[in-house]
């Protein structure tokens, strides 16, 4: 094979970012002795902000979104132990929006991702079907964008809208399978009016709505119906843990996701 051929066929693996060159340091060759893994549950409107401040910071060698009972997992390099309970106590315990950690020392890396290779084999892929449509409601776009990454990790599709106009221009060219809704969107009782308008329509009839809001917690919450009343499915509080989203959203669905 030619060193053009070559070059061709490099170019086009990194413009289709199959593959990236980048240089792998072994971190105890540089003075970083401990190696550890930590693993975070969230709050699910916290878990974007989380990721980003765990990213920049230098002893973070990797950081894993995941789905299951954690939402983070943080490979640390520290140059000893005696700076792993410091960084626990005072960089992680500072990170609004945690609500559990857990820690495993690194005793010995059999294999790095550098030492994966490719497998020669061709596996056959069955076409997917797709997934449950969600459509999403909520003007928090933190909140918006890490349900909408746990619910598409699940197998899930998802649209998102900010306000009740944007959810009755997407409902006219979508039929979703279930509805977030937040309650305090343009008004605080803005997605209680929706959801009523909602369940009034005769093509949504058994689209379940699911309310996910903090209005409980605020001055308007004694504003809402008697629990009988309400046009909703279901309602959870914010702030909600991804776990306990999933639970939810299954309930209504039957877990009818995309495999």
């Amino acid at each position: 094979m030619s060193e053009a051929t070559v070059r061709r066929r490099v170019k086009n693996l990194l413009s289709q970012k199959i593959i990236d060159v980048v240089a792998c340091v072994d971190p105890s060759r540089v003075g970083l002795e401990v190696e550890a893994l930590v693993f975070l549950q969230t709050d699910l409107d916290k878990l974007t902000q989380i990721g980003q401040q765990l990213c920049v910071m230098e002893e973070v060698r990797q950081l894993i979104y995941t789905s299951g009972r954690q939402d983070l997992v943080v490979w640390l390099a520290l140059p000893s132990s005696d700076q792993l309970l410091p960084f626990l106590t005072q960089r992680i315990a500072s990170i609004p929006g945690i609500k559990s950690t857990q820690i495993s020392s690194i005793l010995r890396v059999g294999k790095r991702p550098q030492d994966w290779c490719l497998p020669d084999v061709d596996l056959p892929r069955a076409p997917a079907s797709p997934g449950p449509l969600i459509l999403l409601v909520d003007d928090d776009a933190d909140f918006c964008a890490a349900a909408k990454m746990v619910l598409q990790v699940e197998g899930y599709r998802v649209r998102a809208c900010c306000d009740g106009r944007g959810a009755l221009a997407c409902l006219q060219d979508c039929s979703p399978q279930l509805i977030l809704l937040d309650l305090i969107i343009e008004t605080p009782l803005a997605g209680l009016e929706l959801a009523q308008s909602l369940k009034e329509s005769e093509r949504l009839q058994g689209v379940p709505i699911l309310a996910v809001s903090a209005i409980r917690s605020t001055e308007w919450g004694n504003k809402l119906p008697p629990p009988e009343q309400m046009p909703f499915d279901g309602f959870v509080d914010k702030p909600i843990e991804p776990g306990v989203l999933l639970e939810q959203v299954d309930r209504l669905i039957g877990g009818g996701r995309a495999h």
